[in-house]
C-alpha cells in the first residue's frame, strides 16, 4: 500500500478504558488541551486570512503595485494553507487517528520553518529573537504533546484489538 492509501484508509480510534489518557497540569486531558489550542489557532488563522484578503483588495484597488500584490497574495496563500493544515490537525486529534497525527506533526515542522524564515526576512532585532526563542520552546512542547497523544492513540488501538 502506498503512503496516501494508508492515510485515506486510516481509521479513527476510540478511547479505551484500560488505557490511561495523558494528562497535563490541573488533571486536564492532554487531548482536550490540544483541541482548545488548535481551536484558538484556527480562529486566529481565519482572522489572518481575512486581514490578508482585505490587504490584497486594498493593494489591488488603491496602490496598484504589482510587487505588493504578489507578496500579499503569497502571504494569503500561506495563511490559507496554514488554516487548512490546522483544521486537518484538529480533526486528526479529535478523531484520534495516529497516522494523521504523525503527518500533522511533520507538516507543523514545515510551517515552523516557514515562520522562522518569515521572522528573519521581516526584522532581526532583540524582540523578534526573544519571541522566536519562546515560539521554539512552545513548538517543542507542542510536538512532545502530539507525540504523547499519538502514543495514546496507538495504545487505544492495540487495547481494542485493532491493527
Amino acid at each position: 500500500m502506498s503512503f496516501f492509501t494508508n492515510l485515506r484508509n486510516a481509521k479513527a480510534v476510540q478511547p479505551h478504558p484500560s488505557v490511561p489518557a495523558p494528562i497535563t497540569w490541573f488533571n486536564l486531558d492532554l487531548r482536550t488541551v490540544l483541541l482548545v489550542l488548535l481551536g484558538i489557532n484556527i480562529v486566529f488563522k481565519v482572522i489572518d486570512v481575512i486581514t490578508l484578503f482585505t490587504l490584497l483588495i486594498f493593494v489591488i484597488t488603491i496602490i496598484w503595485c504589482v510587487t505588493l500584490c504578489e507578496f500579499s497574495s503569497f502571504l494569503l496563500i500561506i495563511a490559507a494553507l496554514g488554516l487548512a493544515w490546522y483544521v486537518f490537525g484538529f480533526f486528526a486529534i479529535y478523531r484520534l487517528i495516529p497516522e494523521w497525527i504523525v503527518v500533522f506533526a511533520y507538516g507543523t515542522i514545515g510551517f515552523f520553518v516557514l515562520y522562522i524564515i518569515r521572522v528573519f526576512v521581516y526584522a532581526i532585532s532583540a524582540g523578534t529573537i526573544i519571541t522566536l526563542i519562546f515560539n521554539a520552546l512552545f513548538f517543542a512542547a507542542f510536538l512532545y504533546c502530539l507525540k504523547a497523544v499519538h502514543t495514546y492513540a496507538i495504545a487505544c488501538r492495540n487495547a481494542s484489538g485493532g491493527v
